[in-house]
């Protein structure tokens, strides 16, 4: 069983979250959601522009996980 435990494989996972201003209002960016493709980029795997994820017009929120 030790042996089987020492073989297990572990990665990290980190998020930013990035709050923009509500006088922000366009960022110019065609996605709300973006899946990133492993040949895209070795770190990035998730974006989301946060409250156009979820119809809000609230405080911008850019997301970003690797």
């Amino acid at each position: 069983m030790k042996d089987k435990l020492g073989q297990v494989k572990y990665s990290s996972r980190f998020a930013v979250g990035l709050f923009y201003p509500p006088s922000v209002t366009n960022l110019n960016i065609p996605w709300r959601i973006y899946y990133v493709d492993k040949n895209q980029n070795d770190c990035l795997r998730f974006l989301a522009i946060d409250n156009a994820k979820r119809n809000k017009s609230e405080l911008v929120m850019k997301s970003c996980f690797t």
